[in-house]
Formats: structure tokens, sequence, C-alpha cells
């Protein structure tokens, strides 16, 4: 959120296109993604970790 602030960006729509791009993505490369409407009691540490673990599955070259 803060880095869209930062680029006078509105940070709903920033995080929602981020999301969009992210489930595009995890499905071309054959990511399972989890269900979601879980996370909602999820740390933020917990949620980073999630995120982290995901973008391990995909190739390195694919989040440049």
């Amino acid at each position: 959120m803060a880095n869209a602030k930062r680029h006078q960006l509105e940070p709903f729509a920033y995080v929602r296109d981020l999301l969009v791009k992210m489930s595009f993505l995890w499905a071309e490369c054959g990511v399972d993604i989890p269900n979601f409407t879980d996370s909602s009691d999820l740390t933020g540490t917990e949620f980073r970790q999630l995120g982290k673990s995901l973008a391990r599955k995909l190739p390195q070259d694919s989040l440049t």
C-alpha cells in the first residue's frame, strides 16, 4: 500500500491489479492457488510466508 501511495497510485486498484496478474501467472505456471477466503485469520507474518512460498514455486524469470 505504501509503495502504491509513493507512486501516486490508488492503493486498492494497485493491489487488485497485482493480485490479478499474480493469479494469471500462477495458473500459467501450474501452481495451485490456495483459497484466500480462509486466510483472514492469518497474521501478517504468516501471510508474507504464504506469499513467499507461492513465489518460490514460480520460475525466477517470471518474477522480474
